[in-house]
């Protein structure tokens, strides 16, 4: 009954991974945290300023947060190089006004836009 049982458990799971495999959708669950820290970044960003004639989109934010909890290190990718140079430098040595994020960790944020008009 045990192998019956532990047989019928890796064919389940081996099922899901041919699933999962087939269909590549990705739920990510955020913390609370990484939702307040997505906010608090999008917020910073003057959207008309930036996105210019770009009606639709999604770049990929990547920085560090120093001691002070400013923003250090941005790299931002999957927009023109233009859009891209405009959001570094709307984020960098902006002041975070949440937790203490601290600065030996590096954050991936990712930002999707669509401008109305």
């Amino acid at each position: 009954m045990k192998t019956l049982v532990s047989i019928f458990a890796l064919c389940a799971v081996l099922m899901t991974g041919t699933v999962t495999a087939a269909n590549p959708t990705v739920l990510t669950i955020k913390t609370d945290a990484e939702v307040k820290l997505e906010n608090e970044i999008s917020h910073l960003i003057a959207y008309p300023k930036v996105f210019g004639q770009q009606s639709r989109g999604e770049v990929l934010v990547r920085f560090r947060v120093d001691g002070s909890n400013r923003i250090t290190d941005v790299r931002v990718v999957g927009g023109s190089e233009d859009l891209n140079r405009r959001i570094q430098q709307q984020l960098a040595g902006k002041r975070l006004k949440g937790a203490d994020y601290g600065q030996t960790q590096s954050y991936n944020i990712r930002l999707k836009y669509q401008t109305v008009g």
